[in-house]
């Protein structure tokens, strides 16, 4: 009986791609008859103007006497002549050519007595005629070997080349040319294989799920930051399956053409039909299944909201095509249609989050275990000293430790953890734009404004630890300062909110400080990340003693600002106005909060600075020894 049953899933895969084939032979039909006409139109109403005019003498024109000068003196050997010019060649093998007027006599009297040989030429709609014909007759033969190439190498299920741009633009993953991926090529996200190994197992043997009555899964959606590794948890899913794997973009439905969108869509579901049991991947659907809206405003919302109800009817019709397991990734899921997200099209929604610690050691491991490390690297504090890192910006780290290495004179033979920590160090901080020409007083300016943001952070309880400071040119930032969670956090609490944005103002308040007069506008960025985490804080997440417990509309810049005319509040005016006042409140609070600290250790401050200023860059363990020594020296002078 099992062999029965998989005798007849191979007699339905077998009749999908005859009847795919059909399908194929009319496209190629259509594409030949489209080729002819578009030859015939070239030939007759393109070639009549670019053909080169037979009139246009590309040798230069003398004058008719100096013409029979070269004859009379025996130099002209033939001449061909035409209705309007005479050419001829002298012994030499020089051309000549000079104009004649058709209605007059020619002189071949002349020519015959001097032993010229005399030849005529064709009329000029004759020549036209004849390089029509020519011109036209290589534009065909060009098609017609195109065509024929294109035609005979496309016959099967992986060619048709010529006809890419109409069908379907999926990537079939091979083992043989990609290498076989499994869970074992995953690390950092145990539980979202966990719930895969499901979808799996019904690959390897959907009968037993038959069996019982259980209705097998139709989709798989993977929902997470970008970076995450959903796309490499698909073809883990494939690989680990040992089955097909046909993937494609949600934008790749997008084209200018009308209906091209849903008909790739079919496209790409007949291909998979025909190769059963296979996995369908779709990497950001939300490009393509978007919330559909009641009202269609232009040609491109048609085209879209057609598109996608083509994906849900495909989905629908999974249940007569077993074999074929859907699969889609998206950063935003909030944007998906409700229709799709529902149960029996999507069925199981899995979460890829950020890797904690072990997750991330996991990463590392995986991704450094075929480079040569120095006994010195320790992949666990690398690990603890990534938090909120995905595991693309850790392969990056892991490669660019490599990069490193091999940049060095002469090249390190082994990747060490210094090579690690400057990796880390471009991603978080950029690559040093070590060129750009900055004087001694941008750079004095530069490391008290980094300073004010490294020392508020060191005197305020409950903010991160300091890992670097640096006025290094990089990006386009002429300073950065690195602050790492000591552990992976879940929740942000008021009090570390608060520390935030006393640390964000440190800059301003530094250079307020040393420089009272003349502030730069360094601090463009520090107060609008202040100024949204602010509104955020008193808008959105409730922490505002006077307005209480209240969301307020978001405006588009992601910063909540009282315009009556915009009606960006879903409030009354006065109510607006009270957030703004609760959002400078909050600011104007931790500048003060930030002033206090660094006027109350000025001299501490300067110190750190000019030591930044000599040394350029600065770790927060070297910053906290200037601290312990300043201390010391304080004691032994009292």
């Amino acid at each position: 009986m099992e062999k029965l049953k998989k005798f007849l899933r191979k007699v339905k895969a077998r009749v999908l791609s005859l009847k795919n084939m059909k399908i194929r032979t009319r496209r190629r039909i259509w594409v030949t008859a489209i080729a002819a006409a578009t030859a015939y139109l070239l030939v007759h109403f393109y070639w009549p103007e670019a053909l080169p005019n037979i009139r246009s003498i590309e040798v230069p024109l003398i004058s008719y006497t100096e013409f029979f000068d070269h004859v009379e003196k025996g130099e002209v050997q033939d001449v061909v002549i035409r209705p309007d010019v005479m050419v001829g060649r002298l012994k030499s093998g020089t051309v000549i050519a000079t104009r004649i007027n058709s209605t007059l006599a020619t002189p071949v009297y002349d020519l015959r007595k001097y032993n010229v040989v005399i030849s005529f030429g064709p009329t000029p709609a004759d020549a036209d005629q004849q390089g029509k014909a020519n011109y036209a007759g290589l534009l065909c033969i060009f098609i017609g070997l195109i065509w024929a190439y294109f035609f005979f190498w496309g016959i099967g299920p992986q060619g048709e080349i010529f006809l890419k741009f109409w069908q379907s633009r999926a990537n079939r993953y091979s083992e043989k040319e990609k290498g076989r991926i499994t869970f074992a090529d995953v690390a950092g996200v145990d539980e979202a294989k966990t719930e895969l190994e499901e979808v799996v197992a019904f690959l390897k043997n959907p009968q037993e799920f038959q069996e019982l009555g259980g209705k097998i899964p139709k989709g798989v959606l993977l929902m997470g930051p970008p970076g995450t590794g959903k796309t490499l948890l698909a073809r883990a899913t494939a690989g680990e399956a040992g089955v097909p794997f046909h993937s494609m973009s949600g934008s790749d439905f997008v084209e200018m053409w009308v209906g091209m969108g849903a008909k790739r869509v079919r496209g790409l579901f007949d291909r998979a039909r025909s190769q059963m049991p296979c996995i369908v991947y779709i990497d950001e659907i939300d490009s393509l299944g978007t919330k559909r809206s009641a009202t269609i405003s232009s040609g491109g919302d048609r085209e879209y909201q057609q598109t996608t109800n083509a994906l849900l009817t495909e989905l629908d019709g999974f249940d007569k095509y077993p074999g074929v397991v859907f699969m889609a990734s998206t950063n935003n899921p909030g944007n998906l249609d409700e229709a799709l997200l529902r149960r029996g099209r999507l069925d199981i929604h899995i979460v890829v989050p950020l890797p904690d610690a072990k997750g991330r050691e996991a990463i590392l491991k995986v991704h450094t275990r075929k480079m040569p490390l120095a006994t010195d690297v320790d992949l666990v504090m690398i690990a603890l000293g990534t938090p909120g890192f995905s595991g693309a910006d850790l392969a990056h780290i892991a490669n660019e430790a490599a990069l490193t290495a091999s940049r060095e004179k002469p090249p390190s033979k082994k990747i060490a953890m210094r090579h690690f920590m400057l990796a880390k160090d471009r991603l978080l901080m950029g690559v040093e734009r070590k060129s750009l020409i900055v004087t001694d007083a941008d750079k004095l300016r530069t490391a008290y404004h980094e300073v004010g943001h490294a020392f508020v952070a060191l005197r305020t309880q409950g903010s991160d630890p300091v890992e670097k400071v640096s006025v290094m040119p990089r990006g386009n930032s002429l300073g950065v300062t690195i602050q790492l969670p000591p552990a992976d956090r879940h929740h942000y609490t008021k009090s570390f909110l608060t520390a935030r944005l006393a640390v964000m103002m440190g800059g301003r308040a530094a250079e307020e400080a040393f420089y009272p007069s003349d502030v730069s506008a360094g601090a463009e960025m520090d107060i609008a990340m202040a100024t949204t985490l602010a509104s955020s804080m008193v808008c959105q997440w409730g922490m505002s003693e006077t307005l209480g417990l209240i969301a307020l509309k978001k405006s588009a810049g992601g910063i909540y600002v009282n315009r009556e005319s915009g009606g960006m509040y879903n409030c009354s005016p006065d109510l607006a106005a009270r957030a703004d006042d609760e959002i400078r409140v909050l600011l104007a609070t931790a500048l003060n909060t930030a002033r206090s600290i660094i006027e109350n250790e000025r001299g501490l401050v300067e110190k750190i600075s000019r030591e930044l200023f000599l040394k350029t860059e600065l770790s927060g363990v070297e910053i906290q020894k200037i601290i312990e020594a300043h201390s010391a020296s304080l004691t032994d002078s009292l």
